[in-house]
């Protein structure tokens, strides 16, 4: 889901080094990355013989009921769509009290490294067009399955290697209900 360590102040994530195997199964290859709530890890399937990303919260998360049922949702949220360009839920499991989400795993980079890479940090006209129409795509079909990312960054959007959006981390997406998602003027994301 992440495609590269960043260093980001925070407590204790799962300790999970190269080889070790989580969920019975699933080989840790590297660590993709990691955010202020969750760390994400390449495996390999050993079932499967695929690999796959683990998105697994920090040890501090997960002790508290709430951030454990949040996460639980948004592999819930994840799993319920089905759609090319959004990163595709597979399982949501558990290594001791820590819960971890096995997800697709994307061969490519994030939008935001994209923009690290060119030069004065912008994209030609054609690359924004087909990445904006796959990204509308996306969430287009999300919305009309009652579902609002809520966090839409260049670091959710993920390119493949053959030019493809994944729209990913659904952490705050909310189910639309009868009620509205957020109170008139609350903005909600994360940096």
């Amino acid at each position: 889901m992440f495609f590269r360590e960043q260093a980001v102040e925070g407590g204790e994530v799962l300790k999970a080094s190269v080889g070790t195997v989580l969920g019975g199964r699933y080989r840790i290859q590297s660590t993709l990355g990691t955010g202020g709530m969750a760390v994400v890890y390449k495996a390999e399937d050993a079932i499967l013989g695929r690999c796959v990303a683990l998105k697994t919260l920090h040890r501090r998360y997960a002790e508290e009921p709430s951030f454990r049922s949040r996460f639980k949702q948004e592999a819930r949220v994840m799993a319920s769509l089905d759609h090319e360009n959004i990163v595709k839920v597979y399982d949501i499991c558990q290594e001791g009290e820590v819960p971890f989400i096995v997800a697709e795993y994307v061969e490519g980079q994030d939008v935001s490294s994209v923009l690290k890479g060119t030069p004065e940090g912008r994209l030609g006209e054609r690359f924004t067009r087909g990445l904006v129409g796959q990204l509308l795509e996306a969430l287009e079909y999300a919305h009309r399955c009652g579902v609002v990312h809520r966090d839409v960054k260049p670091s959710n959007i993920l390119i493949t290697q053959e030019g493809a959006v994944k729209v990913a981390d659904f952490g705050i997406a909310r189910l639309v209900e009868e009620k509205e998602a957020g109170r008139p003027g609350e903005i909600i994301g994360s940096a």
